[in-house]
């Protein structure tokens, strides 16, 4: 057996000592807390983003995109305010205000000089780094990663507002024959093996992203996205959910990561469930609060529809899906496991419980399946409206 085996091995048999001990200690109603303790950890969880850069580097749009907000929006980032360059300024994500993305100001200026200004933007705290360029990277961008990989910490170098480079070269004479699809690739890997002679030190090949804000959908937004979400799993379990949960790029590869991350969460609610039998409706309670999460991770609900619809032109087909996602809401009540824990009786004897605990395992599972390939289909409607634009 190797070490990580016997890693998980030694961290389920703490688990269920934990679990052991909550029930010998504070009976059913403690190890059902314990348990709800667990699953609301994540939600506890503080993470920490710094993005840095040079004013107009796009720093305050990749952080509005980042939280799924307009400029104009209650808590949205003022964009193209250079005065705002100077100072430090935290945004929380509106889906978990634990989450903090913080602006930094340029380095290597007279009010912000390198001597000093890790400990003024409070270095230490943070979990990941987002160092941003609309054009090259500079020497002080350079020396802020050199810092950085000093403490051992995530960074990433991201090279923002593409989209206005292949606008600007699609005027050019030479290129009116080209289409843009073709000039995108040809563009986009310039600026990867410029960006990689620039910061041949770092050996970063993997690490380089090429975004633009405005366009979501398109580049490496998504493929950033899913690098946070990956490198945030080591770290910690709590940190993994937590950042997974913010990030609301629905494209195939992250809808695949959210139904990983929500499968680990099954256990735990059936469970739960499976002892709240003992006060009658609350297992069903638990198991439909738990479906209603699954599908505001998927962004299935009203609002996040209506947003999706809106950027992808396709509002006349917003009664349909939101019908269809009715429909699957529909079935999840009408499934027979549901019916099947819902004549089970409080109260008695613990093979009710044992019962419970299966069907609600299935039950979630299979609702989980149904709400993902919901949001694959929408996901790739989405992308239809965006790509007859």
């Amino acid at each position: 057996m190797d070490a990580k085996n016997r890693e998980w091995i030694r961290l389920i048999e703490r688990k269920t000592e934990h679990l052991r001990s909550a029930f010998i200690e504070k009976g059913m109603t403690g190890l059902c807390k314990t348990i709800q303790n667990e699953l609301d950890s994540w939600k506890n969880e503080t993470i920490n983003i710094g993005v840095l850069g040079e004013a107009e580097a796009g720093k305050s749009t990749y952080i509005n995109a980042l939280r799924n907000l307009d400029a104009d929006e209650p808590g949205g980032a003022p964009v193209g305010n250079t005065n705002m360059t100077s100072k430090i300024r935290s945004y929380d994500h509106p889906n978990n205000k634990n989450v903090h993305i913080w602006d930094f100001p340029g380095v290597g200026s007279t009010n912000n000089p390198k001597d000093g200004y890790l400990e003024k933007i409070e270095f230490a705290k943070f979990d990941f780094f987002i160092i941003m360029t609309s054009k090259r990277f500079s020497e002080n961008d350079i020396w802020l990663a050199r810092e950085i990989k000093k403490k051992r910490k995530k960074f990433y170098f991201v090279r923002t507002q593409f989209e206005d480079d292949v606008e600007n070269e699609m005027e050019k004479k030479e290129n009116k024959e080209i289409q843009k699809k073709d000039l995108e690739s040809i563009l986009k890997q310039k600026v990867y093996e410029d960006c990689k002679r620039n910061l041949e030190e770092f050996k970063c090949e993997d690490n380089i992203f090429v975004i633009d804000s405005y366009v979501k959908s398109s580049y490496d937004f998504e493929k950033l996205e899913t690098h946070l979400i990956h490198d945030a799993f080591n770290i910690s379990d709590g940190k993994h959910l937590a950042i997974t949960s913010c990030l609301t790029v629905m494209t195939l590869p992250s809808l695949k990561e959210k139904k990983l991350v929500l499968e680990k969460r099954i256990p735990k609610i059936a469970l739960r469930a499976a002892f709240a039998l003992r006060v009658k409706d609350t297992d069903i309670m638990i198991l439909k609060e738990e479906m209603e999460f699954y599908k505001q991770q998927f962004n299935l609900n009203e609002r996040s529809l209506r947003r999706d619809a809106e950027v992808s032109n396709i509002m006349e087909r917003l009664s349909k899906i939101e019908e269809s996602v009715q429909h699957i809401e529909k079935e999840s009540n009408e499934m027979e496991e549901l019916n099947e824990i819902d004549k089970l009786m409080p109260f008695l004897p613990v093979i009710n419980i044992r019962k419970t605990y299966k069907a609600s395992k299935t039950l979630l599972q299979k609702a989980l399946e149904r709400i993902y390939e919901k949001a694959v289909d929408v996901n790739l409607t989405m992308m239809e409206g965006l790509t007859h634009d």
